[in-house]
């Protein structure tokens, strides 16, 4: 398959899942405006990106039937389970890049659609719904819940452990009507940046000053808590995408260091 058709069938799945006001996002009027628009800058007709979408809209909640008389083909279902679990942001941000012809963002989105399709690991893994933290990630966990009942945070209330569930943060802080949400990251040493999955940076930025990071540095020597409210205010990460386009922010140690002094909760 051509890149070109490759590119319109994640922007037609994006169209197809949001509809019209995923085209309101985009900065279109009309679903024709749109087609034209991106026939015109991404060279696949119109009538194909509009029949690429309908193709979509049988697994979509919109007012349209779409193709439900056939099997979807193994191309589309491949775009379907890569992109369900972006969130609405991430993924406009991606098609508008596609768009506008941003050779990076297209060059990476092919390059892992590719990769994924001769690994032959993916259908195995692809039963798996969170990903597994290592041991890093577990000694920092277990730090930061010590540190609290121990009283040495400055977070006080009921604790909920939410590492679990997918819900875009690891701890939940409630304490009368106000809850805390509370993300935690290890580093071995006192240098590195972090990683944010796409959910816990969209997670961040929907809690915004309820939301708070911890990093716990030096888990190979003498550790040390830093607190981060609303991290999505505070830090600028790059996009980064990987295997099974999952979406994760990176923030650079250079931006923590900028910003560990005052932000004390």
């Amino acid at each position: 398959m051509k890149t070109e058709n490759e590119l319109a069938l994640i922007i037609a799945f994006y169209i197809s899942k949001f509809d019209r006001q995923g085209i309101e996002n985009l900065g279109y009027t009309t679903f024709n405006a749109a087609y034209k628009d991106i026939e015109r800058k991404l060279g696949v007709k119109a009538t194909s990106l509009k029949n690429r979408r309908d193709e979509f809209d049988p697994i979509h909640e919109n007012e349209r039937v779409g193709w439900y008389q056939r099997p979807m083909s193994p191309s589309r279902v491949r775009i379907v389970e890569q992109f369900s679990s972006i969130s609405e942001p991430t993924l406009r941000e991606i098609v508008l890049d596609i768009i506008s012809g941003e050779r990076d963002t297209s060059k990476a989105v092919i390059e892992k659609l590719r990769e994924t399709t001769r690994n032959p690991e993916t259908k195995r893994r692809r039963g798996h719904k969170f990903v597994l933290r290592g041991p890093t990630g577990r000694k920092a966990e277990e730090l930061f819940i010590k540190n609290f009942r121990e009283g040495n945070t400055p977070f006080h209330g009921r604790l909920e452990d939410c590492r679990d569930l997918g819900t875009g943060y690891d701890f939940k802080v409630a304490s009368g009507d106000s809850e805390q949400f509370i993300e935690v990251k290890g580093l071995d040493g006192y240098t590195g940046g972090i990683l944010f999955t796409d959910k816990e940076w969209r997670t961040a930025e929907q809690k915004a000053n309820d939301y708070c990071l911890v990093v716990v540095s030096g888990l190979a020597g003498s550790p040390r808590l830093d607190y981060f409210l609303h991290p999505f205010k505070q830090f600028s990460p790059q996009r980064g995408l990987s295997t099974q386009i999952t979406v994760s922010w990176s923030v650079p140690r250079s931006q923590l260091l900028r910003q560990q002094l005052g932000n004390q909760p």
